[in-house]
């Protein structure tokens, strides 16, 4: 294998940089691919189950969103709004304040 390796590597041009030719370097994750196939299997399962998580939280918080805003507006709820003033004052209810109400 080193030797079939090496006379790929004597065809390649040369470069002045030392960088790996692309076939080689797919060559070689092909290989490791094959070769090492539990290390294949559970990168392919973790990467499935990170897929799979995202794409459930995401359906699952946009049907919570979607089901809150069609109970809130859906069975209009909001009816009474509250106004009141930020300088309102205490009035103590005695005599004088009673008869100013009624009158």
């Amino acid at each position: 294998m080193r030797e079939k390796l090496k006379s790929v590597i004597k065809i390649l041009p040369t470069r002045k940089y030392s960088a790996i030719h692309n076939r080689i370097l797919f060559h070689l994750a092909w290989r490791n691919l094959i070769t090492k196939k539990l290390r294949t299997l559970l990168t392919l399962s973790g990467v499935v189950v990170g897929i799979g998580s995202i794409f459930f939280l995401l359906s699952f918080g946009l049907g919570l969103q979607d089901l809150v805003t069609k109970q809130i507006l859906g069975n209009q709820s909001v009816k009474i709004v509250d106004v009141t003033t930020t300088n309102s004052k205490i009035i103590k209810l005695d005599n004088d304040n009673v008869q100013k109400i009624q009158n």
